[in-house]
């Protein structure tokens, strides 16, 4: 997913990434709460879109 989503450009963007979907796959049953922030145009939104395709998959 990280190449499919072009995270690999953008450290930021794939370390928030890994973290949701590390939480995902050990079946962590504790909410994890995360807060993306940056100015616009940085890419929040294609990481919330790669974390969705993910979990579709």
């Amino acid at each position: 997913m990280i190449d499919k989503w072009s995270l690999c450009d953008n450290a930021e963007q794939r370390c928030a990434f890994t973290i949701i979907t590390e939480h995902m796959l050990q079946d962590d049953l504790q909410q994890l709460l995360i807060f993306l922030t940056r100015i616009g145009g940085s890419g929040k939104s294609h990481v919330i879109w790669a974390v969705v395709d993910t979990f579709m998959q």
